[in-house]
């Protein structure tokens, strides 16, 4: 059963991971008055997500109490993010995340409306916050390799421009 959620006013947001490079997975959890939301995201998602947040709130100062909290042990998502987007409410000066649930693998066709949403309200500094912290950790990943841009593992890299045939150099 799909569930409308809405944290007005989030009053703790986390981005963090779980396991080591080339291993973690990426969570988003966020925290309202009487519900936690915790959702398992993709490092692919983060990124863009991050670089949005900091470009949308460069100027914007953050404060002790608007630095993103460490994620609540132990972490259980509630679901898969699929759609992830960004808004603004001038009037409320708040900032509006909206995440979807990703179908699962096994829906060949999914009705949108039996998956579930979740809208978080912000302030623009948690916002500016979250996003500077998503990218500390997109950029605590594995080195990416000069030719092909693909992340080395610690036990070597097969590079698809060196036809996989060479040692890492």
């Amino acid at each position: 059963m799909p569930e409308e959620i809405e944290l007005d006013p989030v009053e703790h947001i986390a981005v963090g991971t779980v396991g080591g490079p080339g291993q973690r997975a990426f969570y988003i959890q966020a925290r309202g008055a009487y519900r936690q939301l915790t959702m398992l995201v993709e490092k692919v998602q983060v990124q863009p997500l991050a670089e949005q947040e900091v470009s949308f709130l460069e100027d914007e100062q953050v404060g002790p109490e608007d630095k993103p909290e460490n994620l609540v042990e132990p972490v259980q998502p509630d679901w898969r993010a699929g759609q992830l987007g960004l808004g603004m409410d001038p009037d409320r000066r708040l900032a509006l995340m909206v995440a979807q649930e990703a179908p699962s693998q096994e829906d060949d066709e999914v009705d949108p409306e039996t998956l579930s949403t979740a809208r978080l309200w912000l302030r623009p500094a948690q916002l500016a916050a979250l996003g500077r912290r998503g990218l500390e950790l997109v950029n605590a990943g594995r080195p990416l390799c000069a030719l092909c841009g693909l992340p080395l593992d610690p036990s070597g890299h097969l590079c698809p421009r060196k036809n996989g045939k060479s040692p890492v150099f």
